[in-house]
């Protein structure tokens, strides 16, 4: 007995069969690979979203984002990913401002985007200093001070909103308060030269109707 050689058992009957009560490894390995959404595997939208943005579909990967974001709040990834497509890749001011402003209303905060919700608003008052729209453009600064405060081309633009509504004592105050922020700012110079002129005081004699 002991001098007789072990012999293989080819037995199939005593092998491990495949079945779809107990599938083997080579056969979740197939199933994993043929995982698609064709096949009825569940969608995700996120990974959509990144797919159409690596193509450079942004309006469609945007707009996934934003759905995500709408179902599922608290999924960060989703908000980074519509603000940077909408505020940063396409720079689409209205719809950056429509983003942060609900997630604003959904999280209770944009501390996460502060930056990004600052830029919009100064793209925005900057735009309507453009059409004429100074007192417009005042109120976005002043909500982009409150998110980013010591931003000087916030200052700059407020300096420049209000020399176009003749606010000389409000425009000066801008300016020192952008040239604490940064001394170097490019448009310093230039709204300083747009400076309305100061007010000349007049002495009144008599009656104030030109007697003595």
């Amino acid at each position: 007995m002991h001098g007789q050689p072990v012999r293989p058992n080819n037995d199939v009957r005593h092998q491990p069969q495949s079945s779809p009560e107990n599938p083997s490894r080579g056969a979740l390995l197939v199933i994993v690979s043929l995982c698609l959404p064709a096949f009825g595997c569940p969608e995700n939208p996120l990974r959509e979203a990144y797919q159409a943005q690596s193509h450079g579909q942004l309006n469609e990967a945007g707009d996934t984002f934003l759905r995500v974001a709408r179902s599922d709040p608290a999924n960060l990834a989703a908000w980074d990913g519509a603000i940077a497509i909408f505020c940063q890749q396409r720079v689409h001011v209205a719809r950056c401002l429509e983003v942060l402003d609900l997630e604003l209303e959904l999280l209770g905060t944009v501390h996460r985007h502060r930056d990004a919700l600052s830029l919009a608003l100064e793209g925005r008052a900057s735009a309507r200093m453009d059409r004429g729209l100074a007192q417009a453009a005042i109120e976005d600064l002043a909500r982009a001070e409150t998110v980013t405060p010591n931003r000087a081309n916030i200052a700059v633009l407020q300096a420049r909103a209000w020399t176009m509504l003749g606010q000389r004592e409000e425009a000066l105050i801008a300016l020192e308060r952008a040239f604490s922020l940064d001394s170097k700012h490019p448009e310093l110079d230039l709204i300083r030269a747009w400076l309305p002129a100061p007010q000349a005081t007049t002495t009144t004699h008599g009656d104030g109707f030109g007697g003595e």
